[in-house]
């Protein structure tokens, strides 16, 4: 579009970010003037009164100042008429400086080849202040990209290095009929009531389009969606048993997933004896009562500590799936005891800094943005 631009890619704890700064310029035009000055009232209000003065006391003052301080006096007020004729003369030649074109123009930037042009880098760190002393020291520049010291792996590392903790975390659907254990593994019909907590405890995604974390599900074998749920700290793939129609593919993904959520139909008939074919960790499991809120009940093959959910808490339907998602999460996260992503993007933005900091003087740095 013609205007001045700088890319940023930027790269933090928390991920990567492109940014576009592009220098605006408003096109402000001078506001319309009359072609000739306006005339001002010199009215006077008031007359000054006149007292007649002794001309003899008059006489005998000039005599006192002498003849010397006379003359200068004549020569001052002589150079006041002729520099005030003079500023008038020529405010009259400019007409008063009244049409003066006051519009901004952008800089006229030279014809330079974009591989070797610094003006827009330049520009932005000059408009950000980073080019001032005092700013020096708040960051570091790096070696160039061409450079045979410079390694882009540690960049692709970064990149590769998720910026957020990723959970897989399987839903298991016991139904109201016999043999309710084999359901695990093969497909059936769930009720509205399951069916409205999966609403709510993410949403589906492409698996052909989506950018995220994916959990092992693939497309060709799990089927073209995916449950998902992310928030700035967490991306998590929920392995819904009922919904996956490769058996042996359901058994490994269920199998691998330390944290099992299991939905059961009828209260009255279940006993842990029902998942003993269930590895997990921690086993979350969802008992629906007669009086339409719902018992949980937490079997650990280690006791420990996790919430917000406890052991027997019985909650309403409004904020089961909150509270069961966060401690399915919470529990994942302890079993597995991963180090956190921004420790580790941390760890590589150190390393990184370490490797290819480019020490240079004060002077160095403001020449690299004149000569490329």
């Amino acid at each position: 579009d013609g205007n001045i631009a700088v890319t940023l890619l930027l790269r933090d704890l928390t991920g990567k970010y492109v940014w576009r700064s592009t220098l605006h310029y408003p096109n402000v035009s001078s506001t319309p003037v009359p072609s000739e000055p306006a005339k001002l009232d010199y009215s006077i209000l008031e007359r000054p009164k006149t007292e007649k003065v002794d001309q003899q006391l008059l006489e005998s003052l000039f005599h006192f100042l002498g003849e010397e301080e006379n003359k200068w006096h004549a020569y001052v007020l002589q150079q006041v008429k002729e520099r005030d004729l003079m500023e008038d003369k020529l405010l009259k030649h400019v007409n008063f400086r009244l049409n003066s074109k006051i519009s901004i123009e952008p800089p006229q930037i030279p014809n330079i080849p974009m591989e070797i042009d610094l003006t827009p880098a330049r520009l932005f760190l000059m408009h950000h202040t980073f080019l001032s002393p005092k700013k020096r020291s708040h960051f570091i520049t790096i070696k160039p990209f061409g450079s045979s010291e410079f390694n882009f792996d540690v960049f692709k590392t970064l990149d590769e290095t998720k910026e957020r903790s990723t959970c897989t975390i399987s839903i298991i659907y016991l139904p109201n009929k016999k043999n309710a254990e084999a359901a695990i593994w093969e497909g059936c019909k769930t009720s509205s009531v399951f069916q409205e907590f999966i609403d709510k405890i993410g949403w589906s995604v492409d698996l052909t389009t989506h950018h995220g974390f994916t959990g092992g599900m693939n497309p060709k074998v799990t089927g073209k969606t995916a449950h998902y749920y992310a928030n700035a700290l967490y991306e998590v793939i929920f392995h819904i048993s009922p919904w996956i129609p490769n058996t042996s593919y359901k058994k490994k993904l269920i199998t691998d997933d330390p944290i099992h959520i299991t939905w059961v139909e009828k209260f009255t008939e279940f006993h842990e004896d029902m998942l003993k074919s269930s590895s997990s960790d921690v086993n979350i499991v969802i008992i629906p009562l007669p009086s339409s809120l719902y018992r949980l009940k937490i079997i650990q093959k280690e006791k420990i500590d996790i919430g917000p959910l406890m052991d027997g808490f019985v909650v309403s339907k409004k904020v089961l799936p909150i509270l069961v998602r966060q401690t399915a999460i919470n529990a994942f996260l302890r079993v597995t005891n991963k180090p956190k992503p921004f420790s580790t993007r941390r760890r590589i933005i150190d390393s990184l800094i370490a490797t290819h900091n480019k020490v240079d003087a004060f002077n160095e740095f403001l020449t690299d943005q004149y000569v490329p």
